[in-house]
């Protein structure tokens, strides 16, 4: 449980700094 919680939370954040660079590069 503790490993699937804290795979979520790295992905999320993954998700996070690729959208930010996504955006950087759209803009």
């Amino acid at each position: 449980r503790a490993i699937l919680l804290s795979t979520l939370s790295l992905l999320s954040s993954v998700l996070h700094v690729t959208s930010l660079y996504l955006r950087d590069i759209n803009c």
